[in-house]
């Protein structure tokens, strides 16, 4: 996956402590690195799994400013669209932000930018292709 960029990423999760975490790894890189919503600080790990989609599974982009989509892929890759973290990407809005992958929660998408954590309220949801999207 891409966030509107040249460089490929990956969503990972790795786990710090006794705490998960959902990030990203670049292609052909070995560090995961993830955004702790709670202390704003960057957590990372080369122990990591790359977050993955079975064969038949088809997955798109899209833009709810709202409220979520019914059938959001959640951190733990169910599509039930509940709980309080979604796989997502933020989204430019004039200067305000930085466009990359990162996850939802409290209505807007952390993630690892430019080496620092990064929050964005302008966010697109990851979803089944063939959900029809009512946000």
């Amino acid at each position: 996956m891409s966030a509107n960029s040249q460089k490929t990423k990956f969503f990972c999760k790795i786990t710090v402590g006794d705490a998960e975490h959902v990030g990203t790894i670049k292609k052909n890189r070995t560090l995961c690195k993830a955004a702790n919503s709670a202390t704003k600080e960057i957590v990372s790990s080369t122990e990591f799994e790359i977050m993955t989609h079975g064969e038949e599974e088809e997955f798109k982009w899209v833009y709810c400013s709202q409220k979520k989509p019914a059938k959001a892929v959640a951190c733990d890759l169910k599509l039930s669209g509940e709980g309080d973290c979604h796989l997502g990407q933020s989204v430019y809005g004039d200067g305000v932000c930085d466009e990359d992958l990162g996850y939802i929660k409290n209505d807007v998408v952390n993630m690892v930018s430019r080496g620092r954590v990064s929050r964005c309220p302008f966010k697109m949801y990851l979803v089944e292709k063939s959900e029809t999207v009512d946000c």
